[in-house]
């Protein structure tokens, strides 16, 4: 979806999903007749403790805006010399690094029905 949506102006839906995390509003990208809904940076995790399992976010109630990426975790020994080296002229502003904040994900859901994927809660599936 990343290059699908990449060129796209998305619009703030205020709309609220109860996901099972908790509310969230996200984004809407229209590409002509095609919608797809996208809410970025979701907590998943607490904040990393070193050299130990991650713990679940807990559930929030307040409906929390996902409207950006949230923040990458930092990258340490020779990967973060090569890509600083030869891409971070690649780099948007969108693009931060913070370590309490990194364990998030985006997830985007097309509004229309697929003939690609089956659903798995169909009866059709395995």
């Amino acid at each position: 979806m990343g290059g699908f949506l990449s060129h796209l102006k998305p619009e703030k839906n205020q709309e609220v999903l109860n996901a099972s995390c908790g509310p969230i509003r996200g984004n809407i990208n229209k590409h002509g007749e095609k919608i797809v809904d996208g809410y970025l940076g979701i907590p998943y995790a607490k904040p990393p403790v070193r050299f130990e399992k991650s713990v679940a976010a807990q559930k929030w109630t307040e409906p929390l805006d996902c409207y950006k990426y949230g923040p990458g975790c930092p990258q340490s020994g020779n990967f973060s010399v090569i890509f600083l080296e030869y891409f971070s002229d690649m780099c948007h502003d969108w693009m931060t690094f913070d370590e309490d904040k990194c364990l998030n994900l985006n997830v985007f859901a097309p509004r229309w029905k697929s003939d690609e994927f089956v659903s798995l809660g169909s009866e059709e599936s395995c």
